[in-house]
């Protein structure tokens, strides 16, 4: 059986890695030893002077600045029935049973990694808009659907998981029946109303959702590290002292177009020798940047006609930009940023990585007739280099 699933799923990082944007172009450092990455920015002064006498006197101490964050855990479990562990693959069905369930945990702990890349360690998965006294409610943001699965289990909460207000009714949790998400809508497994007796009673809309036991439990993703607000204290350190190179710089688009936005930050950005080399936003902002674009496009009389593009890059005078798009990326944001700059470090030897410390992957169930196993991860995510980073939020 290990042999098989060897075979069909040879490797993991890449599976995980190919559902997000993010997790590609930042860098990759696996087996780190310790519990916690320390961050050491340089943005104090060593203090000189044109007359010796003077520098010496002045120079005083530079401060170095610390923060510590430590590794947030992911565990993605499964468990199969002794004969579903033992069906063969060739038996007429696009795949084995074993590979449809090793899949689908796979693909699990692929979306919790994007979401974390994405957001701060509160691990918000969406926001209710509307619906919360029926059976089908509807999303904030449409696209944030994408994090909630069918037969996910839900718990809610007044904050984002940062404000530390904990989750609501006793922490109860209600399995998601239906997701559409393109209509930005899921539905109670059980069919009742998600502020039922059974559910969330005290649920209304505005709350949060998360998945259950995620709450304030996220990594430190990049909504974080450069925040649309002014920049908080991140890894028990404060920011105040230098909030845009520890926390990037933001902007507020003076109109719709989504290039002219990104000409007036990344200029702005040269003030603190900001070099992005990516602009970071949704699949719904792209495909409105791709609407701009096309309409300004000049073509010769009489050529083919050709819509659209196959790649698009941004050019500036200091650079041009890689256009990402990242389903689920914050709404209404486009993320200026050095790629490279970011570290997505882990422990173990990838994200995620079987248990397997005992040499075994597979373990007998010994209250069923059942094998299982689980998927782990201990990662976090560091901006080195937040200087090199901007925020443009849209209306």
């Amino acid at each position: 059986f290990d042999k098989a699933m060897n075979l069909a799923f040879p490797d993991l990082t890449f599976l995980v890695f190919g559902k997000s944007k993010l997790a590609q172009i930042f860098n990759k450092r696996t087996g780190f030893v310790g519990k916690s990455v320390l961050w050491r920015p340089v943005v104090t002064a060593a203090n000189g002077g044109a007359v010796y006498s003077d520098a010496r006197l002045y120079q005083g101490q530079p401060t170095p600045l610390e923060a510590t964050f430590p590794f947030v855990k992911d565990y993605t479990p499964i468990t199969l029935d002794a004969e579903t562990g033992l069906a063969p693959a060739g038996d007429g069905a696009s795949k084995s049973a074993p590979e449809a369930a090793i899949e689908a945990v796979l693909q699990e702990h692929a979306l919790s990694t994007k979401l974390r890349l994405i957001r701060d360690h509160g691990a918000r998965r969406a926001t209710i808009s509307s619906g919360f006294n029926s059976a089908t409610l509807t999303l904030t943001v449409a696209e944030d659907a994408i994090f909630i699965r069918p037969d996910m289990w839900l718990q809610f909460s007044t904050d984002t998981g940062t404000g530390g207000a904990g989750v609501g009714d006793g922490g109860v949790r209600v399995q998601v029946g239906n997701v559409d998400t393109q209509a930005g809508t899921i539905t109670t497994k059980n069919g009742l109303a998600w502020n039922n007796a059974a559910n969330w009673p005290s649920v209304v809309n505005g709350n949060h959702l998360f998945r259950q036991s995620d709450y304030a439990l996220g990594m430190v993703g990049v909504d974080e590290w450069i925040p649309s607000g002014t920049p908080g204290t991140i890894g028990g350190m404060a920011r105040s002292s230098a909030p845009d190179k520890l926390g990037g710089m933001r902007f507020t688009a003076t109109g719709p177009d989504i290039v002219d936005g990104i000409f007036d930050a990344i200029a702005a950005m040269q003030v603190n020798d900001g070099e992005p080399d990516s602009a970071i936003m949704s699949t719904t902002m792209v495909k409105r940047l791709l609407k701009q674009a096309e309409a300004q496009v000049r073509r010769d009389a009489g050529a083919p006609a050709k819509f659209g593009t196959s790649s698009f890059s941004i050019m500036t005078p200091w650079g041009d930009l890689k256009v990402i798009g990242e389903a689920g990326f914050i709404a209404n944001t486009v993320m200026l940023g050095k790629a490279k700059t970011a570290t997505f470090y882990c422990r173990g030897p990838s994200v995620p990585h079987w248990a397997e410390d005992d040499g075994k992957r597979w373990r007998h169930n010994y209250t069923a007739d059942a094998i299982e196993g689980y998927l782990r991860s201990y990662a976090q995510l560091v901006i080195e280099e937040p200087q090199h980073w901007g925020r443009v939020t849209f209306s």
